[in-house]
């Protein structure tokens, strides 16, 4: 997977680190990791990342577009290309460049807006679901399925989704059979939220925060309809989002989870976040790229 990870110090010197102050410089600014206080450790991915470096001398959030050109690597510092593409009145885009052996692993365009008032609001409504104090979180979940009766090779696959290190508490409300291998709807519904307290800090840490969380099993919605395959090979090809309302990260929200197309090597996600009070907080959509192989079908003969 295509990572680069930084503390959650780290994050928040990173947003803080810039302020108006970069205003003055020159239209392009080049950041290292270092010079944004962003240390190399497994806890919070390259879009959250990027998010950060997005922030210096804007207002407030409104969205942000991340392809991913090629796999970087987390042994070696990455350098931020950050340019000014546009500053108006209402609206201003910023465009960074994450660079490794002189070459760009993963590109992020961000526009803002300042918060401006109008009569035209709506929204969908929030799915009807159990709160999260009545669900299982994954690792109690794996620990359900965890017991002497389970074949050899499910316990090796729950054993390794145990011992991943994600910074995230998840309560599925509907978690699917991890023994079956039939068909099912490309939806998911989970409660999410980060491990730890981050606070009442700058709204724009919550968003990085939540441009980690967003990332996670997002995907894989695509695959619930083709669980008869084995995959060889996925990843995102790009990952958007549109921040609406604010919101704490570390707060449980909802996140709803669909795949309306899959074709072509490649699958469609796209995903709500909404607030416990039902407001919807944030909207993702994702491309990647998925690769399968078939499972041999045993004769009957």
């Amino acid at each position: 997977m295509r990572c680069f990870r930084l503390t959650l110090k780290g994050l928040r010197e990173l947003v803080d680190s810039g302020g108006q102050s970069h205003d003055s410089q020159q239209p392009q600014e080049r950041l290292t990791q270092a010079a944004a206080s962003a240390e190399l450790l497994p806890q919070w991915r390259k879009p959250g990342q990027s998010s950060g470096m997005c922030y210096h001398g804007t207002p407030e959030r409104q969205e942000a577009k991340r392809p991913f050109p090629v796999p970087g690597d987390p042994k070696v510092p990455v350098l931020y290309e950050v340019e000014r593409t546009r500053t108006g009145k209402s609206f201003s885009v910023r465009s960074v460049k994450a660079i490794q052996h002189g070459k760009p692993i993963f590109t992020c365009q961000a526009s803002f807006q300042l918060s401006q008032g109008s009569p035209v609001q709506h929204q969908f409504t929030m799915p009807t679901v159990p709160p999260p104090e009545e669900l299982l979180t994954q690792e109690e979940l794996i620990q359900k399925f965890l017991n002497p009766n389970v074949a050899e090779g499910y316990r090796k696959r729950l054993t390794k989704i145990q011992a991943q290190d994600v910074p995230i508490d998840i309560k599925p409300v509907n978690p699917p059979d991890i023994f079956s291998s039939e068909p099912q709807e490309p939806k998911q519904l989970f409660w999410v939220r980060a491990r730890g307290y981050i606070g009442e800090t700058d709204m724009k840490v919550h968003c990085c925060v939540a441009a980690y969380i967003s990332d996670y099993a997002f995907l894989g919605t695509a695959l619930l309809p083709h669980r008869q395959y084995r995959v060889k090979f996925m990843v995102s090809l790009d990952h958007s989002m549109w921040f609406h309302a604010p919101f704490r990260a570390d707060h449980w929200m909802l996140y709803e989870c669909e795949s309306p197309w899959a074709g072509g090597c490649r699958g469609l996600v796209q995903g709500r976040l909404w607030r416990r009070d039902g407001v919807l907080a944030v909207t993702c959509a994702q491309e990647g790229v998925i690769r399968v192989e078939q499972t041999p079908t045993q004769s009957k003969l």
